[in-house]
């Protein structure tokens, strides 16, 4: 019994008709990146989706995947797969032929479609795509890079293709280059930095300089007056002893005059 011409392309969720998930075979599989997956803008979002739209209306779409089918169908992997497919519903039905026989001819080949997706059968139909699709890639970006020189030029396309042909080794060296030019604007901007703390401590320091030669001058100024009003002070006092004494000098003279007056006029009496 033959279903290979009966099955579909589409992979179906490991999970219809409780079926299990397909066992891990070790093997390290890249995940395939789509558009959004894409560190893009919205800019450039919209140009590869206009590239695309393009590139699908011209008709190179079509064409280029009805050569990858074309390429399959005549392949050693589109035998393989019907010959596996041949011999899983063989054993299926040797194993369970109580069972499918058992059911309607629609749900037997529901049951045998679950037993071919828990299979490696349509992952290896699918590896063999995939090289393929990759045999014809270089023909597709030939295609868009053409309605892309169109559309923008042949100098800003060739920018482009420029910009898009970067290997790692380019992108680690550009990234090294910015690297070394945002650390070198750093230790400029350190070194402005520093010098401009030194003229800061450096006016500080004179600031501060002037400010304490400011204040000994006004202590000094102060003290000088200070000294000035002591001096004459004590020379105001002095004058004041002096004409303290005077004035008892003049009051002594002037009782003792008094005395021999009163004498002399006792003597005559």
């Amino acid at each position: 019994m033959s279903v290979g011409t009966s099955l579909t392309w589409k992979r179906k969720s490991p999970y219809i008709s409780g079926a299990k998930p397909e066992e891990d075979n070790g093997e390290f599989t890249r995940k395939k990146l789509k558009l959004s997956d894409l560190p893009l803008g919205s800019a450039q979002r919209s140009t590869i989706d206009a590239l695309l739209f393009k590139f699908k209306k011209s008709g190179e779409f079509d064409k280029l995947r009805k050569a990858v089918f074309a390429q399959f169908e005549g392949s050693q992997g589109k035998n393989n797969m019907i010959q596996s497919l041949d011999d899983l519903t063989e054993t299926e039905i040797a194993n369970k032929a109580s069972y499918l026989l058992s059911k309607e001819r629609r749900q037997a080949a529901a049951l045998l479609e679950g037993a071919a997706e828990r299979s490696n059968i349509y992952r290896t139909a699918e590896n063999d795509i995939d090289k393929l699709v990759q045999d014809l890639l270089g023909q597709a970006e030939d295609s868009m890079r053409d309605i892309r020189r169109r559309d923008i030029g042949e100098d800003a396309a060739l920018e482009e293709l420029k910009k898009g042909g970067k290997t790692d080794e380019d992108y680690l060296r550009e990234f090294e280059e910015r690297k070394a030019a945002r650390l070198k604007i750093i230790e400029e901007e350190n070194a402005k930095i520093k010098q401009q703390e030194e003229e800061d401590r450096i006016k500080a320091a004179e600031e501060k300089r002037r400010r304490k030669e400011e204040e000994e001058a006004k202590e000094k100024e102060r003290e000088e007056r200070e000294a000035k009003r002591r001096a004459e002070r004590e020379e105001r006092e002095k004058e004041r002893e002096k004409e303290l004494e005077r004035e008892r000098e003049e009051r002594r003279e002037r009782r003792r005059k008094e005395e021999e007056r009163v004498r002399e006029e006792s003597h005559e009496r």
